[in-house]
């Protein structure tokens, strides 16, 4: 969860607190559980990364990486139920910089 201040000078991005992070924090009960286990699933598997650079360009996909592509997506809807919670301010900061980051995401890499 990051924002980051747009204006005549464009600023670094300020991060509230990483996606994992938020996660870890946020989610709650079964939710939480559930992301414990994806989360060491995925720790996993990121070691499986780093060991061999090739293993992310297989295909088709292990169950292991689609488990490992998934596993922050399936606990989104928890967290934005639970960033609800937090300050209006803090909320409309978190939805323009995710804004942002998508327009950011369309232009042309010499423009980024």
């Amino acid at each position: 969860v990051a924002f980051r201040r747009h204006g005549p000078q464009r600023q670094w991005t300020k991060y509230l607190t990483g996606l994992r992070q938020s996660l870890d924090t946020y989610l709650t009960g079964a939710q939480a559980a559930q992301w414990a286990a994806a989360r060491d699933r995925k720790e996993a598997v990121g070691a499986a990364f780093k060991a061999d650079e090739q293993y992310r360009d297989r295909r088709p996909l292990t169950s292991d990486q689609i488990d490992y592509a998934s596993g922050d997506v399936v606990h989104l809807y928890g967290l934005y139920d639970a960033l609800h919670l937090v300050s209006r301010d803090t909320w409309r900061r978190v939805l323009q910089f995710s804004q942002n980051r998508v327009n950011d995401s369309c232009k042309p890499l010499h423009l980024s």
